[in-house]
């Protein structure tokens, strides 16, 4: 095979928006990974950028905010500004929103990040242009810090330029055929760890996790003013899926095939998932 993968290394990123969700608190999605990848090809002129796929080798993840004694996860929120602006001398100094003490607290849960990609399919796009391009681009909201020396590489070289880490797998297969009242609570069991009947924890070999894969519209598209590109609008909810960690070491270099992730459309859904 020609030089036709480009793996970028140990990209860093701080500051993403960790809610791929409105429910979920689970890290950047493969749909921030390929909407950066795409963006770049965008912008670079690149013709069919919606073909494009990725393989995403994950090597770590800082939420940013704290745990309490019962092991809840409480992430660190912005406080808003300027939310009261009264034009009373006595109260022009308070900016509390009205009736309460949080100051304006936005909910929100961010992540610093650090993957490794590999691309197939971004053609026409220079190494200089591409490094350039990443620099000042953003990953789910979060500013890219600093990533590896950008290589050209054959399929059998991947490997080999990846380092240690894990492959995002798609595992949203483990709740077909389930109904829909269902959903959740299979969701939920397949979360949760395992137990014995003393109460040990059972050790799974699988590292699942949910995330938002897609999108399904909810209203028909309808041309509104000031929308991006002039393209049709409509409201959609998130489409959230299983994704599973998978450590390189458990990988064979014909598995690499079946990691890599595309758009695609499932009835009037955009997804994302495993090519």
């Amino acid at each position: 095979m020609s030089k036709d993968y480009i793996v970028i290394p140990r990209i860093e990123v701080s500051g993403a928006n960790a809610q791929s969700a409105w429910w979920v608190v689970s890290g950047p999605s493969p749909m921030a990974w390929l909407g950066l990848v795409r963006n770049i090809a965008l912008q670079a002129g690149v013709q069919d950028s919606h073909k494009i796929t990725v393989a995403i080798i994950h090597h770590d993840i800082e939420y940013r905010g704290e745990f309490t004694q019962y092991g809840d996860f409480l992430p660190a929120q912005y406080k808003g500004a300027c939310l009261t602006n009264s034009k009373d001398g006595a109260q022009r100094s308070k900016d509390y929103a009205a009736g309460s003490l949080s100051m304006g607290l936005q909910p929100t849960a961010l992540c610093n990040i650090t993957a490794t990609l590999v691309i197939e399919g971004l053609v026409g796009v220079t190494d200089a242009e591409l490094s350039k391009r990443l620099s000042c681009s953003r990953l789910a909201g979060g500013q890219i810090q600093s990533f590896g020396k950008v290589e050209r590489v054959d399929y059998g070289d991947i490997f080999s330029k990846i380092g240690s880490g894990f492959f995002l797998k798609d595992q949203s297969g483990l709740l077909k055929g389930i109904p829909p009242d269902e959903m959740i609570d299979s969701l939920m069991r397949r979360l949760r760890q395992k137990q014995d009947e003393n109460g040990n924890k059972i050790k799974n070999d699988q590292w699942l996790v949910p995330m938002s894969l897609g999108y399904l519209p909810i209203t028909a598209p309808t041309h509104k003013v000031s929308a991006r590109a002039d393209l049709p609008h409509a409201y959609a909810e998130p489409l959230v899926g299983l994704i599973e960690y998978v450590s390189k070491s458990k990988i064979q270099e014909d598995d690499l095939k079946t990691l890599f992730w595309g758009y695609t459309q499932v009835g009037k859904a955009l997804i994302v998932t495993n090519t």
